[in-house]
């Protein structure tokens, strides 16, 4: 189960991350690119978690760092939470966003990859590089040990796209961390 009250940090010389489940009250996401902070409040109200997050970092480069690092801490807060927990264990969906169609699954299973089939017709959303997008969810299945897969069905609009599958990664994953009676692995161990 979700350990409440733990505040899980990253902090080096590029970003300073905090992360925190939430009992209670509403989802504050706070970081300094408004897009990637749109993407995770759509995530979290998907997946029906609440969480407290405050991310900065440098960017003044770009917000490779800061989008990165933010995966890690909650992929971290995701493994420790969750580990050993008898949970549903996969989640999927078919999220539309308007004219996209993108296609979630994941599988909390102690082992990660991150299988990302989307493709962008633009190479920024405002001034934030699509790109890595793709490098939250790498840190993210990595640290958190699930494996996740994304395929676009279809889309034309970057920002559709994009935001159809962070909501749909959001439906999966509170799908797959749903209790469960039993431990859904025929080894007897997600791990």
């Amino acid at each position: 189960m979700r350990i409440l009250n733990k505040i899980y940090e990253r902090n080096t010389s590029e970003t300073t991350i905090t992360f925190k489940w939430l009992d209670e009250g509403e989802t504050a996401i706070e970081t300094p690119c408004p897009f990637i902070e749109h993407m995770l409040k759509s995530m979290f109200f998907y997946s029906g978690l609440k969480v407290s997050l405050f991310a900065e970092g440098d960017v003044d480069i770009d917000y490779h760092h800061l989008v990165e690092d933010t995966g890690i801490v909650i992929g971290q807060a995701i493994r420790e939470s969750f580990a050993g927990s008898k949970i549903q264990r996969f989640g999927n969906t078919v999220m539309p966003m308007d004219e996209a169609l993108i296609m979630v699954a994941l599988d909390i299973s102690g082992r990660s990859g991150s299988y990302w089939d989307i493709y962008f017709n633009t190479e920024k959303c405002g001034d934030f590089d699509l790109e890595v997008l793709e490098e939250f969810w790498k840190a993210l299945a990595r640290e958190a040990k699930l494996t996740i897969h994304f395929k676009m069905l279809s889309g034309k609009n970057s920002h559709h796209i994009a935001e159809a599958a962070f909501k749909g990664a959001g439906l999966a994953l509170g799908q797959a961390l749903q209790y469960s009676d039993r431990i859904k692995s025929t080894k007897g161990s997600l791990d």
